[in-house]
């Protein structure tokens, strides 16, 4: 048997439009999303059954599969992206966390459900000043980035990058609560907060008030001391 182990599992819906076309999956966004969701179900379950499993869904159709060796206490979680409102039913699994893209305070809604929570870029220092300086020295311009950036938003039909597209529109790219350039240079997968410590540590807090209960941190390599101070801010909040 598997000796108890702790494995976090984070699942995606595909990739983009044109590359599932070309491999001939044509489903659409909201089928690839009740897709992922049966394929969670079935390794979940499979991780948990002690005999034989069958599994009947749209998408899947397994019969009396049996995993070899048996799990003995596998902490299995599951992390999800996306819009994933009308699974109710995963609100009350234990193992299933939602993950959303960060978004300004004012055009996010409330957390769809239990153990919700966002995906955000992270640039702190004592001053915002500082914060300012290192994200730019960290993140560049880089016209490469900024074509494939391009390029990759116009062949993505996700809902956040239909959010993202219609957000540039009328919005800046440097609100230091919002900071998207690393994003827009293909640097970054996640909107950055460029702030002060305390500044930080004080906004995220409103998300906490929001219902979201956790943040999937991106930061550059060389800041881990600083975002200590900032996660020890929160634990003290």
């Amino acid at each position: 048997s598997v000796s108890k182990a702790n494995v976090a599992l984070n699942l995606v819906s595909g990739s983009f439009m044109s590359e599932m076309t070309s491999i001939g999956n044509n489903l659409s966004f909201e089928q690839r999303n009740e897709r992922l969701i049966e394929f969670l179900q079935i390794v979940r379950d499979l991780l948990a059954s002690q005999s034989t499993y069958s599994f009947n869904g749209r998408h899947y159709q397994i019969e009396n599969v049996d995993l070899f060796p048996k799990s003995t206490g596998t902490d299995c979680k599951f992390f999800i992206s996306g819009q994933f409102e009308t699974q109710t039913t995963l609100f009350d699994d234990p193992s299933v966390y939602f993950v959303k893209n960060y978004r300004p305070l004012d055009l996010l809604q409330k957390a769809p459900g239990k153990r919700s929570g966002l995906n955000v870029g992270i640039c702190v220092r004592p001053t915002e000043q500082e914060a300012l300086a290192a994200v730019q020295a960290y993140y560049p311009f880089d016209r490469q980035g900024e074509l494939l950036y391009s390029l990759a938003v116009e062949n993505n039909e996700t809902p956040w990058n239909i959010w993202i597209k219609d957000y540039l529109k009328t919005n800046r790219e440097d609100d230091l609560l919002f900071y998207l350039k690393p994003f827009k240079t293909y640097q970054s997968t996640s909107p950055f907060i460029v702030s002060s410590y305390e500044n930080a540590a004080a906004h995220l807090k409103k998300y906490f008030e929001k219902g979201y209960q956790f943040f999937v941190l991106d930061f550059h390599r060389n800041d881990f001391k600083h975002i200590k101070i900032l996660t020890d801010l929160l634990k003290c909040g």
